[in-house]
């Protein structure tokens, strides 16, 4: 009960801003209702939850450190905001492919949406600049890469879709180099994998017709290049 010239309010701690705002002289300055006096209290005593972004970036730094299972963590984050476009733009794309791929090769379907978000959200937040579509077409072909080399044939699609949609409409060279000469080195069920892509995206597949008489190429790859070739030459305008 209150005392005369004892003051009830807490000297510190979470419930000093509660109780002085519920005890108010005047009504006004008081929350109006119980279910604001409620906002007040979870709003001073609870702790919100962390922005993913903030929590990707101690991982991050976890991974550099040598730490695995980070790596795992923050793929599993990223599986769970692929809307968020800077926690992928402005972070994951940072990182070397190489430093999630065994975390993103342990649950391929995880990967997969982790790899279709990468090619979706670019642009997203902000316009995209030259560098940072050949930044995520590059991250993309790598873990296409790793996707090859697991025999994560599904994995490896999704790859190809947004790095073969990226540079069909930015047509740039840099990566263009590098998936020229990753085409002459595929074969098997990877090789059917990725000409059924190129076959998805004829205008990415018209950037490599300097393959298309090569016999160093898988022959399904070379047909569907072809095939691209060929359209393009029927309208010139593509």
């Amino acid at each position: 009960m209150p005392q005369i010239n004892l003051p009830l309010i807490p000297t510190s701690g979470p419930w000093r801003t509660v109780v002085r705002a519920a005890t108010q002289r005047e009504p006004a300055h008081r929350p109006a209702t119980v279910q604001k006096l409620q906002q007040l209290i979870a709003q001073e005593t609870e702790t919100p939850p962390q922005p993913p972004l903030l929590r990707a970036e101690e991982l991050s730094k976890s991974i550099a450190a040598g730490t695995s299972a980070a790596a795992h963590e923050l793929v599993a984050l990223a599986a769970a905001h692929t809307d968020d476009a800077p926690l992928y733009c402005d972070l994951l794309l940072k990182l070397p492919p190489a430093s999630l791929a065994p975390a993103l090769l342990a649950v391929p379907g995880q990967a997969a949406e982790v790899v279709r978000a990468m090619a979706t959200l670019l642009g997203t937040h902000s316009p995209p600049e030259r560098g940072e579509v050949d930044a995520v077409i590059m991250w993309l072909m790598n873990i296409a890469q790793e996707a090859v080399d697991a025999g994560e044939l599904d994995l490896l699609e999704e790859c190809c879709n947004g790095a073969f949609e990226w540079d069909a409409d930015w047509d740039q060279w840099i990566p263009q180099r590098h998936i020229a000469d990753w085409l002459l080195t595929l074969t098997g069920d990877s090789a059917s994998s990725v000409a059924a892509a190129l076959r998805r995206h004829p205008a990415c597949a018209a950037h490599f017709t300097q393959l298309a008489g090569t016999f160093r190429i898988d022959h399904r790859i070379q047909a569907a290049i072809g095939v691209a070739a060929e359209g393009q030459h029927q309208n010139p305008a593509l």
